[in-house]
């Protein structure tokens, strides 16, 4: 062996070791880009405290980024807001109110097309209780509402609003969500109730004379 292998052995035993460790870095940011994509879909909750009703929620996400992509490649993320409802108070319809503009009329959806909204049961991508439904640009107006009706009223429980669509940066999006009572059922008072009775005994007492 010639007095110089040693050190030839060495180098080319670090330079395998620094080519592994660089494959691993590589591997290790891929993966991390990866989960980073995975977690690019933002999750939130409206608010802590249950909703009231008829009351106006704000939610807004000024940095969309892209993230979980439809089969269809039509969307290619998918946000979710969370909600409560405390049961105080049945609701018929939960009201999306989209915003397109600002009140100088500045741009405050953009960088997003096929926006869609639906309404799920939590945790969030649950079981469906309102499917899809598309938020198109208002003819008129700053604002776009899209009434998410499910097929009975809801009552206490969470519940979460899925907002998607295929974004292209920068992506923003803001709007509000209002929680629509059940309209009660018209009841009539003690003293119509009263009145009928007595209709009804008048009519019965002039049947008994007839006879």
């Amino acid at each position: 062996m010639c007095p110089g292998a040693p050190h030839v052995a060495a180098e080319r035993e670090r330079g395998t070791l620094m080519s592994r460790s660089l494959v691993r870095a590589t591997l290790l940011a891929g993966a991390l880009l990866g989960a980073g994509a995975a977690r690019a879909d933002f999750a939130s909750v409206l608010q802590p405290s249950p909703i009231a009703a008829s009351t106006a929620v704000a939610f807004q996400d000024s940095n969309v980024q892209p993230g979980t992509t439809s089969a269809n490649g039509l969307y290619n993320f998918l946000d979710s807001w969370s909600f409560t409802l405390d049961g105080s108070f049945l609701v018929s319809s939960i009201a999306a109110a989209i915003n397109f503009t600002d009140v100088d009329g500045h741009a405050v959806l953009f960088g997003i097309t096929n926006l869609q909204v639906n309404l799920v049961t939590a945790p969030p991508s649950g079981p469906p209780i309102v499917s899809w439904l598309s938020v198109s640009a208002p003819a008129t107006g700053l604002q776009q509402t899209v009434a998410l009706v499910p097929p009975s009223a809801l009552g206490s429980g969470t519940y979460t609003l899925e907002v998607r669509g295929d974004v292209t940066q920068p992506g923003a999006y803001s709007g509000s969500l209002i929680a629509q009572p059940l309209a009660p059922v018209p009841v009539p008072t003690t003293s119509a109730l009263f009145a009928c009775g007595i209709l009804a005994l008048g009519f019965t007492a002039s049947r008994l004379r007839r006879s």
